[in-house]
């Protein structure tokens, strides 16, 4: 009786084999000629050019409040950890990273089939679900862009930790519920989801479970908002008011939906009119849609309990994204924040096409293949083609400024790729376009660069005089800025009372020193030229004690 259980159990393995092999044939289908795309958008910042992970040993600053030399706003270790050895074993390679999150989404993928089975206990509706989330066009930016891999990580924990929830395996279900956590914020969501699975399933609610889970939110608050202060900014709530911020993400939320089900014309970022009005059309529109999906999962529970349980999964998911804790500042709606939630929407889509193959097609399996094969070739047309977005930088902005002309950032962005380019007539423009949608520092600050590096310097401190009206923090360099405009126009007065601000502001700017001393020669003020030069060299300026010799004949 031995030998029939053991074939059983081979059988069995070779099948799970030659689904992973599929999952894995499919994933690098997708994503494979992509593997040697640039640095992309938050790529540059996060990962090339940042110091804080490079060193190896900031890995010991992790659990502390030098976390934030990261330049991270909000408490992610995983995340960090992950792009220190990341940057240790890959240095600035991009293929080696978009290589790791390729990898990280095979196995979420694989993770997310095994806990289908489990729920469904039903093979066709999790391998159907496990690819309509595998070729899913709103996952794209996630691979796409390295740094948010972050939505990789927080899903594959909140997964893991959902699978050994079910299979009663407490200490692995309460750490990948830790790791979930301090992936990313959402996963704090995780206890509610399977709370609402085990009372579906009508299993016995396990306290010593729930009280565990309790304990690792409570250790989670602490840290992240207690032992670790002012992590995050206070963007304050959209419109200024937590009624207009309830208004315009009502509908942000129909869009999420929208974006599920017909994932075409994607974009990297959203525009958005802040709602004023209870009033408006699309208000009522919205607000009328929630409340009957809301409706409809209380309805579903006692119809079907698994649809409604996908529905719950999409809302608990979702929540932590409408900015009901403010911090949105820019973009109201992002493809990335809609990985987790999806993974409900694919586990619906898989059920429900079952439901009609068996209901309404009298179990017709050619239809069921058919509907199943036309929706992932849909998913993968559009995911292949979004892919191209991400190619370079200049594609990637003037892409995004096309789908979405209304975004500020999108023009000011495709202006410094024309910057890079030399094409400062078409960088202009795009940056008079963003500063005509939002005016912001940035934008003004890069108009002064621009016309200074071209000569045309009374437009250049036009632009500066402008910035300056703001609290932009580096107000010593736009002075600095200033102060040459005003060198070049012969107006040396005038400079060195903007050299004289820059150098008030932060008395170590060096290049301030630098410029203020070729004024004072110009004015035949050799003297203070001198002290100029001398503070900084003791600043460590090499150019500084250059020029002392090379003019003054002093070694110094």
């Amino acid at each position: 009786m031995e030998r029939p259980a053991r074939l059983e159990f081979k059988i069995t393995m070779k099948k799970v084999y030659l689904l992973i092999c599929i999952i894995v044939f499919a994933t690098l289908s997708l994503y494979i000629h992509t593997i040697n795309y640039p640095f992309i958008y938050d790529d540059i910042g996060y990962l090339k050019n940042n110091s804080f992970i490079k060193d190896p040993k900031n890995l010991t600053k992790l659990f502390s409040k030098e976390y934030f030399e990261s330049g991270e706003l909000s408490y992610r270790p995983v995340v960090t950890f992950s792009y220190i050895i990341s940057y240790y074993l890959l240095s600035e390679r991009p293929y080696g990273y978009r290589f790791f999150n390729i990898f990280l989404y095979i196995f979420t993928v694989i993770i997310f089939y095994f806990l289908c089975v489990e729920f469904f206990n039903d093979k066709t509706i999790a391998f159907l679900s496990a690819f309509f989330f595998l070729s899913h066009p709103v996952h794209t930016e996630v691979l796409m862009q390295i740094t948010f891999n972050e939505e990789l990580f927080v899903t594959l924990f909140f997964l893991m930790s959902f699978y050994y929830h079910i299979k009663n395996k407490i200490i692995f279900g309460t750490l990948f519920f830790l790791l979930s956590m301090f992936s990313k914020e959402i996963g704090i969501g995780f206890p509610l989801v399977v709370l609402f699975y085990d009372i579906i399933k009508s299993n016995k609610i396990s306290v010593k479970k729930y009280i565990i889970y309790f304990i690792c939110i409570v250790l989670y608050i602490f840290i992240r908002f207690y032992a670790l202060t002012g992590i995050a900014p206070d963007f304050g709530y959209i419109g200024g008011s937590f009624y207009k911020n309830i208004l315009t993400m009502s509908k942000v939320f129909i869009l999420y939906i929208k974006l599920l089900f017909i994932p075409i014309d994607l974009r990297p970022i959203y525009y958005f009119e802040i709602a004023s009005s209870l009033f408006q059309p699309m208000i009522i529109l919205s607000l009328t849609t929630i409340i009957v999906f809301i409706l409809s999962i209380v309805i579903l529970f006692k119809r079907d309990k698994n649809i409604a349980f996908c529905m719950v999964w999409f809302l608990i998911t979702i929540i932590p994204v409408m900015n009901f804790i403010p911090f949105l500042k820019y973009s109201f709606l992002s493809e990335r924040y809609l990985f987790l939630p999806s993974a409900g929407f694919c586990m619906f889509l898989g059920l429900i096409i079952e439901k009609l193959s068996f209901l309404w097609l009298k179990k017709n399996s050619v239809s069921l293949v058919f509907i199943s094969i036309s929706i992932l070739l849909f998913y993968i047309t559009q995911t292949i083609t979004r892919t191209y977005d991400w190619k370079d930088e200049f594609t990637f902005w003037l892409k995004a400024s096309i789908r979405e002309p209304k975004s500020f950032m999108a023009h000011t962005n495709l202006g410094v790729c024309y910057v890079s380019q030399n094409k400062i007539d078409l960088a202009i423009a795009e940056y008079k376009t963003a500063a005509q949608l939002y005016p912001v520092v940035e934008q003004f600050t890069a108009m002064g660069d621009l016309y200074l590096g071209i000569g045309f310097y009374n437009y250049a401190i036009e632009n500066y005089e402008i910035a300056l009206q703001s609290n932009f923090n580096n107000k010593c360099i736009i002075h600095n800025n200033i102060g040459f405009c005003y060198l070049q126009k012969g107006l040396n007065d005038e400079a060195i009372k903007n050299y004289n601000k820059a150098i008030e502001i932060n008395p170590k700017y060096v290049d301030a020193y630098n410029n203020r001393a070729v004024t004072y020669g110009k004015k035949g003020l050799y003297n203070e030229a001198i002290k100029d030069l001398k503070k900084a060299a003791d600043l460590g300026n090499k150019q500084a004690r250059e020029n002392l010799k090379k003019y003054f004949n002093i070694e110094y």
